[in-house]
């Protein structure tokens, strides 16, 4: 997999002013004691951050390290490589630190030392990765009416310039040339798409946190740029220039394209939460969906992955509205129905009613335990589909 470099240089600042080694891309040989740290915004994606850790004793501390079977497998952009011969062995590192061998579903018991030593150099390779996290306020301020931007896609790494034509609640947005046009739409695999993506948008030495979709409409400006229309690009906290509300895709790839996307989570209150999953259900973000769950290793959560797995788009028609649940948000637990569409692949798009069950857990933070009608029912049967947490 391709390693790409594009970072701003107060980062690399804050690298060497740490006294941190600089990143520096794998070269297939690693010394006996050298471990590969990489981040990157999604397992499945192409573009990333990596970084050699020449620490002695690493690599023996984590091969010797006592194994515990691990209540929660974290979702994270994190994770160590080391290499033997023709066999890779990679772990998952916790946004604490911690360090998890997924396959075995273990965790893996580093010390205080080695624990603190990889969030310190892990947080920051994810400062070089991902871009700031600005409100759409100050966004508009530095990306003006007029100004030419550089885009890139969070996933794979591909660049494109646009420009900035209009936009007073999020940014209306073209690419300057044919050629820019089209880079942007072999991001979106050569076929338009209104599919938000995790974007970073560079403007002169700033790197903003941000998302786009990706299906040109409304009006143009630039002439024979081959794109008929604008595309937009949200902020933090930006909104649509109709309904003047956030929306839940967009905001959900902006704080992915900062790196904070497991606080963001965290912090959602039930109906945003619901918002979000159905949002990262139809963007297909499957990866993210333990973070709207209290136990990854749990069967409801397996069971979950298996359903949405085959789930093409899923769009809310009606939802509860906010004064519905204020006096209950005290509480530990809700129900929130919500009416969508659904469509699996190879299959008509059909209405249906889901019940959404959420609870606080030990952190108080909401989480989804229970969601009526998103299963499959047998043929023939009248009884509802309920995907449940049983307690395992």
């Amino acid at each position: 997999m391709q390693t790409k470099v594009w970072v701003g240089l107060w980062v690399l600042m804050s690298l060497l002013c740490a006294g941190w080694a600089e990143p520096s891309a794998a070269n297939g040989k690693s010394s006996p004691d050298t471990v590969i740290l990489t981040v990157k915004s999604s397992p499945s994606a192409d573009w990333e951050s990596k970084l050699e850790l020449s620490f002695k004793g690493l690599k023996s501390a984590i091969r010797g390290a006592t194994r515990l079977d691990a209540l929660q497998l974290p979702v994270t952009d994190r994770y160590l490589t080391i290499t033997s011969g023709r066999r890779d062995e990679v772990f998952r590192v916790g946004q604490d630190g911690r360090v998890y061998d997924a396959e075995t579903g273990q965790q893996l018991q580093l010390s205080d030392k080695w624990t603190a030593k990889l969030k310190r150099y892990a947080d920051g390779l994810a400062e070089q990765h991902y871009g700031q996290l600005v409100e759409w306020a100050e966004a508009r301020n530095s990306v003006k009416l007029k100004n030419i931007v550089t885009v890139m896609d969070l996933e794979t790494g591909l660049q494109f310039r646009a420009q900035r034509r209009a936009g007073r609640h999020h940014a209306d947005v073209q690419p300057v040339t044919r050629e820019d046009t089209k880079i942007m739409k072999r991001i979106y695999n050569n076929q338009w798409s209104w599919k938000r993506r995790a974007i970073l948008v560079r403007q002169e030495d700033k790197l903003f946190a941000a998302s786009m979709h990706g299906m040109p409409h409304g009006g143009d400006g630039i002439p024979d740029n081959g794109f008929s229309g604008h595309f937009c690009i949200h902020f933090l906290n930006s909104v649509t220039h109709g309904s003047k509300a956030k929306d839940p895709e967009h905001q959900l790839m902006v704080h992915k394209a900062s790196g904070r996307l497991n606080e963001y989570v965290r912090g959602l209150d039930p109906i945003e939460l619901v918002d979000s999953f159905i949002a990262a259900v139809h963007l297909q973000q499957h990866y993210m969906l333990g973070l709207f769950v209290d136990n990854t290793q749990s069967s409801f959560f397996h069971k979950l992955q298996e359903e949405v797995r085959t789930v093409h788009s899923l769009r809310q028609i009606s939802k509860s509205k906010p004064g519905e649940t204020k006096k209950e948000e005290a509480l530990w637990a809700i129900e929130l129905p919500v009416e969508v569409q659904l469509e699996r692949e190879g299959r008509k798009a059909i209405r249906k009613k889901l019940v959404f069950g959420l609870h606080k857990d030990a952190a108080g933070s909401w989480v989804i335990t229970e969601i009526q009608g998103l299963g499959e029912s047998p043929k023939g049967s009248k009884k509802k589909s309920i995907l449940k947490n049983k307690g395992d």
